[in-house]
């Protein structure tokens, strides 16, 4: 390996780039001959993308993340108008993600939805801010278990099934089945959200029977006083929370025979 190479990471950038493009062109092409051709090069470019990256001690994983943020940034930058949320909060948990090592586009998204959905709206999804008649408490307070455990899933996927983000084949595709897997949880959880908090509107708007303080202020604690939903009312804040959950429906847009 030379050690003229002025910028060994942009080499790799490029390296990689070409290994993608080639990828893609094994898959159009129906010719056995050129195939060949191209898988040889494929082996070619990836072998001295890993003499490069032993040469120059690069951390490829580092890398490879910085990549695809940037990717996913850039895409971000075509419609901003589509997903508001998204696009707002993103550099605000871009450190977290960072720190999670999440390569996966749809999942760093989902994990960032999911952070935020903690840190601003779980604390008004509680008893103490909302007056609700008993069975619509006890709803209630399934949010928070399934939130965990689809937390603890996204986690582990990030863990454990990321190692094989670029594996070909078999592995490949059961990183994108348990992909679609959590991806429709999660669909599903905010649906569901969603779902009650449409419920509840209805009713502040109607007989008043599930929900008794629906136009009161919302009540904070002192070291809740910088939530963004702070000085709302609850209607002013279930309608932020189902617009929020709308966002992350349209994002994830499961079809209807995969729920």
């Amino acid at each position: 390996m030379s050690d003229d190479i002025s910028d060994p990471k942009e080499e790799y950038l490029r390296t990689t780039k070409s290994i993608e493009t080639l990828s893609r062109l094994v898959q159009l092409s129906n010719e056995t001959k050129r195939k060949r051709y191209l898988q040889d090069e494929i082996e070619r470019l990836t072998d001295y993308r890993e003499r490069l990256a032993e040469s120059f001690e690069l951390d490829t994983r580092e890398i490879e993340l910085e990549k695809s943020i940037a990717e996913e940034e850039n895409a971000s930058k075509k419609k901003p108008e589509e997903y508001p949320v998204l696009n707002s909060i993103r550099s605000r948990y871009m450190p977290k993600i960072q720190e999670r090592r999440i390569r996966d586009g749809e999942i760093r998204n989902v994990t960032i939805y999911t952070i935020f959905f903690e840190d601003e709206y779980f604390p008004i999804l509680a008893k103490k801010k909302l007056d609700l008649d008993h069975l619509t408490g006890l709803e209630l307070e399934t949010f928070f278990n399934l939130f965990n455990e689809l937390n603890r899933r996204l986690e582990i996927f990030s863990s454990e099934t990321e190692v094989i983000y670029e594996e070909q084949g078999v592995k490949q595709l059961k990183k994108l089945k348990a992909k679609q897997v959590i991806l429709v949880e999660v669909y599903k959880f905010f649906k569901r959200v969603r779902d009650f908090c449409e419920e509840l509107l209805s009713d502040i708007d109607g007989p008043e029977k599930l929900c008794f303080n629906g136009h009161a202020k919302i009540r904070f604690t002192p070291h809740e006083m910088h939530l963004q939903l702070s000085g709302s009312t609850v209607k002013q804040g279930l309608q932020q929370i189902s617009a929020f959950c709308r966002e992350v429906i349209d994002y994830l847009d499961i079809p209807s025979f995969k729920q």
